[in-house]
């Protein structure tokens, strides 16, 4: 019809915390495994809405993140290295 559906910003958190366990993975690893689980589901979503989302929850405490997450504009050539891991 036209429209754009939306859904609640922690809509695909599910996802992310499919691919995480208490040890720690590469952020790229974690948000594109995300991506492919999105996309399996029929949806199509941005690396950087994941990355945004990755964000809020490390910020609320639900995520462990070692080293600095890579900001919205990421270079791929040289990006951050971060870790991420389920609160422990």
């Amino acid at each position: 019809g036209g429209d754009l559906p939306s859904a609640e910003p922690d809509y695909f958190d599910d996802l992310l915390f499919a691919q995480l366990s208490t040890v720690w993975n590469k952020w790229a690893r974690v948000v594109g495994s995300a991506m492919v689980a999105a996309g399996e589901r029929g949806h199509n979503i941005s690396d950087s809405y994941l990355l945004w989302r990755a964000s809020e929850l490390i910020d609320a405490g639900r995520i462990e993140c070692q080293g600095e997450m890579p900001g919205p504009q990421h270079d791929r050539d040289n990006r951050p290295n971060a870790m991420l891991r389920l609160r422990v």
